[in-house]
């Protein structure tokens, strides 16, 4: 699904919802398979965050050069001694030029900052969702490559003989005899190895980690794949939450015009009384 949102050259391509092409073209998020899933639900929650961003940082570029291209460029005073001074209140604008504050320069950090909060209770509310699909699907792949039976007092037992056959193999045979366990399937001596510390089945922790992927991707392949590209999405609206955040940042620390500095201060002259 392509997104109707214009292409603004000046605000980073990586914001734009059409990065989740990427993931729409994934049968696992999106085709027959997908259908119930938390697939799909990604892709829209993280289209929405993006789109929100995308199109708030595209708005604040468009006004701030209609705001560049009104106001007056700075002026320059050269004296008979060859030195030579900028007059006025002068500030430096987006592209590196110094500009007499305009009047609408408040006006402009007013609405970037409301729209900054407007922005960021979309990207909160849908980056919390991102974050719970992945929880769900850690919690289903748990499940799939843990034996059902795993606490019965028989599985117990033999689990406890699996890991100690494992450990009495030779350390070159340890992962291959547990790589072959998930090739066929052996949920039980999978799930014995697996949900166990790895000094009980002579393996050490990168090997164990390694293991457990290849169990995800054997007992549980949808969830395993799904994880991976919600975890894409979810790192996607992050880096573009990142970056609507510079923008504002950038746009509250630009010095006030002197005609709020000087409200500000009449204002303080008599303070309201709950202040």
């Amino acid at each position: 699904m392509t997104d109707k949102t214009p292409i603004n050259t000046n605000v980073p391509i990586s914001v734009h919802p059409d990065i989740l092409t990427q993931q729409e073209n994934i049968p696992e998020m999106t085709g027959d398979a997908a259908k119930g899933t938390v697939g799909p639900k990604a892709i829209q929650a993280g289209r929405e965050a993006l789109g929100a961003i995308y199109r708030t940082l595209s708005a604040i570029d468009t006004a701030e050069r209609a705001l560049n291209a009104a106001a007056e460029p700075g002026k320059r005073r050269q004296h008979a001694d060859g030195r030579s001074e900028f007059l006025g209140d002068l500030r430096m604008n987006s592209t590196g030029q110094l500009q007499r504050f305009s009047s609408r320069d408040e006006e402009f950090r007013a609405a970037v900052q409301q729209a900054f909060e407007r922005v960021a209770l979309t990207v909160d509310r849908r980056d919390k969702e991102l974050r719970d699909y992945l929880t769900a699907l850690d919690t289903k792949i748990e499940a799939a490559i843990t034996d059902p039976r795993a606490k019965m007092p028989d599985a117990l037992a033999l689990a406890g003989e699996t890991r100690a056959h494992v450990k009495s193999l030779k350390q070159s045979e340890r992962r291959s005899f547990v790589s072959e366990a998930i090739a066929q399937g052996d949920l039980a001596t999978v799930s014995a190895v697996l949900n166990a510390p790895p000094f009980l089945s002579g393996l050490d922790a990168k090997a164990l980690g390694e293991l457990r992927i290849a169990a995800a991707q054997r007992f549980a392949p949808l969830e395993t794949a799904q994880r991976a590209q919600v975890a894409t999405i979810a790192e996607r609206v992050r880096h573009a939450g990142m970056t609507m955040s510079g923008k504002h940042l950038e746009v509250m620390r630009r010095r006030k015009t002197p005609a709020a500095t000087a409200q500000e201060a009449v204002a303080a002259i008599n303070p309201s009384k709950g202040a």
